[in-house]
């Protein structure tokens, strides 16, 4: 279950409201100050660059953005989580207001490991969606919770109940399926492929 801080709650407002032109949104704050670095947009219905980052002592910046779609954190956003050094916690709040957290774990993995983990979920659900993004959806989530059964990452979530309604039966699938990828993780790890 996801907490927020004020910091948190403002954010979300922000990028819900925001968030409605089609576009991604980012809201950055320092976790230890509270005060918020940037907000804005640059115009695009798929990405958002983040501001250069001020050099800081250790993970402080928490960084939301919306997803105009229903999907969780992509790849590139847990690519970024694992390589930029000054960074917490990367949140997506998607259209249907569901809510999505990665954090840093004490592992510091290769960005190889996210590739592989979703190049996996994808294998797994290839035919299971024929709606392009609940199969997005279901990739990218299957794919994060395999890697924090890995322990690679911290991933918490409210899923919107509208979309636990279209989902029917399958998240019980999705989840079945993310301890799959994990062995799959585990054992391409463990053999010197990653």
């Amino acid at each position: 279950m996801l907490e927020f801080t004020p910091q948190d709650h403002e954010a979300r407002r922000y990028l819900l409201e925001q968030g409605e032109d089609g576009n991604e949104h980012l809201y950055v704050y320092d976790a230890e100050t509270g005060e918020c670095l940037h907000r804005g947009t640059d115009g695009k219905r798929w990405s958002v660059r983040p501001p250069a980052l001020p050099p800081g002592s250790g993970p402080r910046l928490v960084l939301h953005h919306n997803h105009p779609s229903l999907n969780p954190p992509s790849a590139a956003d847990t690519v970024m989580l694992l390589s930029e050094p000054d960074i917490r916690a990367i949140w997506v709040h998607a259209k249907d207001r569901s809510a999505f957290r990665i954090t840093k774990s004490e592992e510091r993995p290769s960005p190889d490991v996210v590739r592989y983990s979703e190049g996996r979920a994808r294998r797994y659900f290839n035919d299971a969606f024929p709606n392009t993004e609940l199969f997005t959806w279901a990739v990218r989530h299957a794919s994060l919770l395999a890697l924090r059964h890995v322990g690679l990452i911290g991933y918490d979530y409210t899923i919107a109940e509208s979309l636990r309604i279209s989902m029917g039966g399958a998240l019980s699938r999705i989840e079945a399926d993310a301890y799959m990828i994990y062995s799959d993780i585990l054992t391409a790890r463990d053999g010197g492929e990653m």
